[in-house]
């Protein structure tokens, strides 16, 4: 119900913020520790990096930033966008602990959910497979799972 609550405000133009947060909540939802099911909650270093990395930390009256968001936006309402407004450079520090896979998670999901087909690449085979793993629900809910690929540099 959560998920199809998501879809229907990403389709009807709902802005990114709220697409962001709804794939967190189906994330959070669908988590699970060595105890169990249990709830998570993002840390506020994953929605920064995801802010950062999508450029939504600009000022509105940025044009560069207002391209970069209007190329997102056009795509959450399905129109085909200039996608080389996409490739900004953007970078992000998260430590240690921080959900550097929660982050990527969150963004192949969303990315993939505005038409971007999503490679996900680590140096450790066991660590994409882990994360893959972890995100795999979250993907199929979302019916993005064909959109998004996990393996090592190696591989992709």
């Amino acid at each position: 119900l959560i998920v199809a609550d998501v879809k229907k405000h990403h389709t009807q133009g709902s802005n990114l913020p709220d697409t962001i947060g709804g794939v967190f909540a189906i994330w959070s939802l669908l988590s699970k520790t060595e105890r169990g099911p249990t709830l998570r909650r993002p840390l506020s270093a994953q929605v920064v990096a995801i802010v950062r990395l999508l450029n939504l930390d600009k000022p509105r009256e940025n044009s560069r930033s207002q391209k970069v968001f209007s190329v997102l936006q056009s795509w959450l309402l399905s129109k085909k966008p200039d996608k080389t407004l996409i490739n900004a450079s953007h970078l992000a520090q998260i430590k240690t602990g921080q959900g550097k896979s929660v982050v990527l998670g969150v963004l192949a999901t969303v990315l993939s959910m505005v038409g971007f087909n999503v490679d996900c690449v680590c140096y450790s085979a066991y660590l994409s497979e882990r994360d893959h793993h972890e995100f795999e629900a979250v993907f199929t809910l979302f019916g993005v799972s064909h959109m998004v690929t996990y393996g090592t540099f190696q591989q992709l």
